[in-house]
């Protein structure tokens, strides 16, 4: 129980810098063009799946559930993460936008990435894993045999 607090928190730190980011955003007339915001858009539907995916989770038996859905859409976000860090770093070379802009999605990117970390870490709690830091996390052997 206390795992899952502390990861419920953590993932609402997250939600809650984004939040901060975007305010910053606004009151700076920070603008994202069309490709940027398609892209938030996408990683943000991604994070929504993983928390209905999470709280599918915290509302069944925890000896019935399995890691397996929540640790693939983990790896989902985690490879399209690592599709908009190439892109965004891409953009940047090619002046597409601002460096300003630039800042505020890369951060907004990498914090729904973090948060969806925490997200997993509760059903890793659920399912009895040990929550791990991002280097020591390892597949679930259902994921392995694959």
């Amino acid at each position: 129980i206390l795992s899952i607090s502390n990861d419920l928190e953590s993932a609402a730190d997250r939600f809650y810098q984004i939040s901060e980011h975007l305010a910053r955003k606004a009151r700076k007339g920070i603008v994202f063009n069309d490709e940027q915001n398609a892209q938030l858009q996408i990683i943000f539907n991604m994070v929504d799946e993983a928390l209905h995916i999470m709280l599918e989770n915290l509302n069944t038996e925890y000896q019935k559930v399995l890691i397996d859905k929540a640790f693939e859409k983990e790896l989902e976000i985690n490879k399209f993460r690592n599709k908009m860090r190439k892109a965004h770093l891409k953009s940047i070379e090619r002046k597409e936008y601002s460096l300003k802009s630039g800042i505020t999605y890369n951060e907004i990117f990498l914090l729904l990435e973090r948060a969806a970390n925490h997200i997993l870490n509760v059903t890793r709690a659920i399912t009895g894993e040990v929550s791990k830091d991002d280097e020591d996390e390892s597949m679930p052997q259902a994921a392995m045999d694959r």
